[in-house]
């Protein structure tokens, strides 16, 4: 009876380690997956990081340009705004001409 009670304990034994092996396969396998999608989502991490980097760079070139293009547009107002002064005085230099001829 003795012998019996020790192999019905040695039976109930096996099962519980069989069962938390089973647990444990499969903590193995769900820990694995995780590992696996963190991998994935850092790799588009990375995709995105590159992506945004270069969106930046493009956006400070073209910065850079609009810039330019402002102190292009810039010159060429005072250019204008000489010209136009220059007109007008040749307007007016004319307008005293012919008062003096008058």
């Amino acid at each position: 009876e003795m012998i019996q009670h020790v192999q019905n304990e040695l039976l109930q034994t096996e099962v519980t380690c069989t069962n938390e092996q089973k647990r444990l396969d499969q903590f193995s396998r769900d820990l694995g997956d995780r590992h696996s999608k963190m991998q994935e989502r850092e790799e588009q991490l990375i995709v995105l990081k590159t992506e945004l980097e270069q969106f930046s760079l493009t956006l400070d070139q073209r910065e850079t340009a609009m810039t330019k293009q402002e102190k292009n547009i810039d010159h060429r107002v005072k250019h204008l705004e000489r010209q136009d002064q220059q007109f007008k005085s040749l307007i007016e230099e004319a307008s005293n001409i012919r008062t003096s001829l008058d």
